[in-house]
């Protein structure tokens, strides 16, 4: 009824590379809606600590 309202979904496939999640940390305090870093959000510091703590903790 209303379909120009909205957004075409375009034909995308599925990444290959597994998403990094921001260390647990970051996620609690996020959740808790208090300040948290843009650091850990970053490529070159945070989220690469954040995938070796994670293979480092399996």
């Amino acid at each position: 009824q209303n379909k120009h309202k909205y957004i075409p979904i375009l034909a995308t496939s599925i990444p290959n590379n597994p998403t990094i999640m921001p260390c647990s940390y970051a996620l609690r305090k996020l959740d808790k809606g208090k300040y948290i870093e843009l650091w850990y959000f970053t490529n070159i510091d945070g989220l690469d600590e954040a995938s070796l703590k994670i293979m480092i903790n399996d």
